[in-house]
């Protein structure tokens, strides 16, 4: 008797991933879109699905509020290829329509708070998601100095890790830029 055994495809990885949340009773709510970079770069096997999730599980439990890019960092998974197809100009629409802000704005001097917050987070995306440099980011936003940037990535780290509800909606940017 022989039984064809063959790695589970990517739907059958994801509800997998969904069942042991489950299974472990663990009362973390991992972001779908984390699931999905697990279930898309680990193919091999149960047991490495396993052992990625428990890692990503692990920073949750410890109070972390670990991004997109360090759960890729956490699984040594390579996103360079995934960052080059994002552009400058789509993170900046994405922000644009998630923050309902107007293009011109983001890219403008206005400083009211809330433009000034939303030109932060794209600084913020293109620094931690394109790892661009401070100066091409300071450039990018039509900001003389890349010590604005610094400002920017420290600014929006903090209200991520302070604010759940803002972190929420960063969530769903990240998602649209992705799209």
């Amino acid at each position: 008797m022989v039984a064809d055994i063959q790695a589970p495809d990517y739907e059958t990885r994801l509800a997998i991933l969904q069942q042991m949340i489950i299974d472990k009773g663990s009362n973390v709510n991992v972001p779908k879109e984390y699931l999905d970079l697990i279930a898309k770069n680990v193919e091999n096997n149960i047991r490495e699905l396993e052992g990625a999730l428990t890692k990503v599980l692990s920073l949750f439990k410890l109070g972390m509020n670990p991004t997109y890019e360090d759960i890729g960092r956490l699984l040594q998974i390579d996103l360079e290829s995934k960052r080059k197809k994002i552009s400058p100009a789509k993170v900046m629409k994405c922000v644009s329509e998630s923050f309902d802000v107007k293009l011109a704005d983001i890219k403008g001097d206005r400083r009211t708070a809330y433009i000034a917050q939303c030109r932060q987070i794209v600084m913020y995306i293109l620094r931690n998601e394109l790892g661009m440099p401070l100066e091409r980011v300071a450039k990018e936003v039509n900001r003389k100095d890349h010590t604005t940037v610094l400002h920017a990535c420290e600014k929006i780290k903090a209200l991520r890790e302070k604010d759940s509800r803002f972190n929420e909606k960063m969530q769903n940017c990240y998602k649209l830029i992705r799209e």
